[in-house]
Parts: C-alpha cells; structure tokens; sequence
C-alpha cells in the first residue's frame, strides 16, 4: 500500500433540490480506481441504478449477496442497462440510512472491462447488499451518474467522489 493519502477528494454533489438524477462528469483520469461514497434519502425511490459514460444500453451484469442476520439470498443478472446499487428494492426515506460505497476498479485502462464493487444497505432491518457489477466495454470512464427507477433522491444527499493514487 502506497504511504500517505489514499483517498483524494475530486467532487461533492449535495443536493439542494430533490432530483431524480445527478452526474460527475469529466472525471480526471489520474488516478488507479474511483471511489464514490453516497449518503441519501429518497422520496419513493426504487431500484436506485447508475451507468458509466451515458451508457444505457444493455452492457452490465451483476452478482449479489444480501443479507440481514436472519435470511440470506443471492442474485445476478446479465445483459442489464445500468449498475445495480440496490437489491432490496426501495430506499429509506431517512437521510443517511442509504450508505453506500461504490469503487470502480482501473476505470481509465482501456484494455479491460470495469468492475464495480458496490457496498451499503439501509440502517433499518433490511440489511445489507454486495454487488459486483460488470460494465462490458473497455473505454475509460469519464462520467458517472446516478439515477432513481422512480421517486427523487431528497434534499441534503450527498455524493462524494475520491480518486485512489496508484500504488
């Protein structure tokens, strides 16, 4: 592990609005993987996704392990058209109960496909969620946006994206 800082900070999004959508865009490519750390509350939201460089077309896959300290179960999916962030369907509408951290693994080499490894749940008895999603193409990632399947993400969400140095 290389000394010093590993997370550097790139952009924050807080949203002052309620939205369904919000997006990083021209991310740097600099850095080895990409870190987003997502604290939200949803009004309605179901099925929150997300997708790399606008692309909506049917290019992801998944794997999925989810859990609450009673049952256990696991899904995947193929020829998808987003990432997956969520199996448990809807989010809490409490701000921060919606913790997630997301990394891109080698998001610029263009000689690979992306691997996204996503982490979170919400804070009440739904448990927890590990995704790995698989975006199918080896262009570099320069935006990324996150989206609801209906409702808004509420006022005071927050998205913030980290570059990880390599090492």
């Amino acid at each position: 592990m290389a000394a010093g800082k590993t997370y550097t900070p790139i952009a924050t999004i807080t949203l002052g609005v309620a939205s369904s959508s919000t997006t990083f865009s021209n991310i740097p490519q600099t850095y080895t993987d990409l870190i987003i750390i997502v604290s939200a509350a949803s009004s309605g939201v179901q099925d929150p996704f997300s997708r790399v460089n606008g692309d909506s077309g049917t290019n992801y896959a998944f794997q999925a392990i989810t859990g609450n300290g009673t049952n256990a179960s696991a899904q995947q999916g193929a020829t998808q058209n987003a990432i997956a962030l969520n199996y448990f369907g809807s989010d809490s509408t409490t701000l921060g109960e919606n913790a997630r951290v997301i990394q891109f693994l080698n998001y610029s080499n263009t000689n690979m496909y992306k691997q996204i490894i996503c982490r979170g749940g919400r804070g009440n008895t739904d448990g927890l969620t590990f995704l790995v999603n698989t975006w199918i193409n080896t262009a570099a990632i320069t935006s990324i946006s996150f989206h609801t399947g209906s409702g808004t993400y509420s006022v005071g969400s927050t998205f913030t994206l980290y570059g990880i140095a390599a090492a």
